[in-house]
């Protein structure tokens, strides 16, 4: 079975031929270049009402965490050629450990 293969390290890890690579100071410059990224007030209003639910269930995160996830939700937009937010940019944050309600909330509001 090929997961069991992988999850148990039989199989050699991916590692993607040089040039395919970024250097460090191409995703310094990816990280400078996606602060340009900028949020909809759409965007904004659906952070404000995630903080919001969040809160309401006791789950908090700092400042400085929510300055991190939304750097990574930029980078996102950014490389994938966009120079502002859209909803979808938001779905990531459901894969950061200390938003464990972000995707069932996310699709609350979806389906709203």
């Amino acid at each position: 079975d090929s997961f069991l293969r992988v999850s148990l390290g039989e199989v050699a890890p991916f590692s993607p031929p040089a040039a395919e690579r970024l250097t460090l100071e191409e995703v310094a410059t990816i990280r400078a270049q996606s602060q340009q990224v900028t949020a909809s007030d759409a965007v904004r209003q659906t952070l404000l009402r995630l903080r919001a639910a969040m809160l309401a269930e006791d789950i908090t995160a700092s400042d400085r965490r929510w300055r991190w996830a939304m750097e990574l939700v930029k980078v996102s937009a950014w490389t994938s050629g966009r120079d502002h937010l859209e909803a979808v940019d938001l779905l990531l944050l459901q894969l950061l450990r200390w938003l464990p309600l972000v995707l069932a909330w996310l699709d609350r509001c979806h389906q709203a």
